[in-house]
């Protein structure tokens, strides 16, 4: 743990801001509409500390509700165990806590102040409201956007992620993990609906599809004697997959607190349309194994666009061995630009300083971070990249944490 820099985020002093207003007092030019600006100023002050003062409220009282759960990618889950919380109610306040605490965290960060980033770059951080903002990284598109990317950028990145990215075995893996995630997420509830219900068998049918197809026969066919008996089994299809992920989308899509799911199998599906009559089953000779790989490798390359939410998932999945969609409460952006040495912070906000939520919380802007300098080098920018993590929450000292050989400041989002 290391002594956290110097920064300007937090208002003036009271005794500075006095003293400012003494400088404005005596300047000639200012005196004419020196009482109508400050008794304007003052009721403006008063206002936004009656506001701070209600907004803090709300922040303690849903905080304290709040604990033990956290929003990440839009999946509301409680942080001891990771199991999905399906209360609307909880995800709703979650939602009114993060918008609130984005409200106190803008009125601490005074425009005409700068931070330091590094020797040659001075930048308000996170003093304009879209930096404040919350942003999802569900695509291409979007990270190159973030990074400011040209066309012939965005052309180089897409033609090296599809051919990363764009693996049979990996193809396989990011769908089953989907399915294994959902299917633990639906077994947890104790009471489905009807509604629920179906989208639970449609899951179930598709991890058995998905065993079946790796274990159909304890030799594989191409170590078997060509005099055995060739006996028809019927083989599944990716086309099977597609058409109990359509079961499983249209069961779920009124279901708020399974969004997250839904949007996920609607993205696979795009992939699912073109190699809906490969042959699923692993039981197949090595010539034929070799062939459908190249053949999904194409099909998907060939298809699966810049904006595609199915090869941003297999991205994930390439990168983290996980399928959630990324997304960080305060989106911050490149700072620097091309010239300069190239920055970038984001934040997240989280209800407590609790030691597992605090470090769930850097872990995840870590991702983030990784997942736009991995973009970042594989533009092929020359410059080197730095990355920068903030973390509000409530009740709180200010603290600095290493983690990846990255810094992530702890702050507190009190009133003042």
């Amino acid at each position: 743990m290391g002594k956290m820099k110097e920064c300007s985020y937090w208002p003036l002093s009271s005794r500075t801001v006095k003293e400012m207003k003494a400088r404005e007092y005596c300047n000639g030019s200012a005196l004419n509409h020196d009482h109508r600006y400050h008794q304007k100023k003052q009721i403006n002050d008063a206002q936004l500390s009656k506001q701070d003062e209600s907004t803090s409220s709300i922040l303690g009282s849903l905080g304290k509700g709040l604990r033990n759960v956290d929003l990440i990618d839009g999946r509301l889950a409680k942080v001891d165990d990771n199991s999905v919380v399906y209360d609307v109610r909880i995800r709703h306040e979650m939602q009114e806590f993060k918008r609130s605490a984005q409200n106190v965290i803008a009125s601490r960060l005074p425009m005409q102040n700068s931070w330091a980033l590094n020797d040659s770059v001075q930048h308000s951080l996170l003093s304009e409201p879209s930096e404040r903002d919350s942003i999802t990284f569900d695509s291409l598109k979007v990270v190159s956007e973030y990074l400011r990317l040209s066309v012939q950028q965005r052309r180089l990145v897409r033609k090296a992620i599809s051919r990363q990215v764009i693996q049979y075995d990996n193809w396989r893996k990011a769908l089953e993990e989907l399915v294994r995630q959902l299917d633990t997420d639906l077994k947890a509830i104790d009471k489905p609906s009807e509604v629920l219900q179906v989208g639970k068998e449609a899951t179930a049918r598709c991890t058995q599809l998905f065993r079946k197809s790796l274990h159909l026969s304890e030799t594989p066919s191409w170590v078997k004697l060509t005099s055995d008996k060739k006996v028809h089994v019927p083989t599944a299809k990716w086309g099977d997959i597609l058409e109990l992920f359509e079961v499983i989308s249209d069961a779920l899509r009124g279901v708020e607190t399974l969004k997250f799911y839904v949007t996920k199998i609607n993205g696979m599906k795009e992939g699912l349309c073109h190699i809906k009559d490969v042959q699923l089953d692993n039981n197949i000779s090595l010539q034929q194994m070799h062939d459908r790989q190249s053949f999904v490798k194409h099909k998907l390359s060939q298809n699966l666009g810049y904006t595609s939410n199915c090869l941003f998932t297999l991205l994930i999945f390439y990168l983290f061995q996980s399928i959630g969609t990324i997304k960080v409460d305060m989106a911050g952006e490149l700072y620097g630009g091309r010239d300069d040495n190239p920055y970038i912070c984001m934040g997240e906000i989280i209800t407590s300083a609790d030691k597992k939520m605090l470090w769930r919380a850097i872990k995840h802007l870590d991702k983030a971070l990784s997942l736009v300098k991995f973009i970042y080098e594989t533009a092929d920018m020359r410059k080197s990249l730095k990355l920068e993590g903030h973390v509000w929450t409530v009740a709180t000292q200010e603290n600095m944490l290493e983690y990846r050989g990255n810094s992530f400041f702890i702050h507190g989002i009190e009133s003042k």
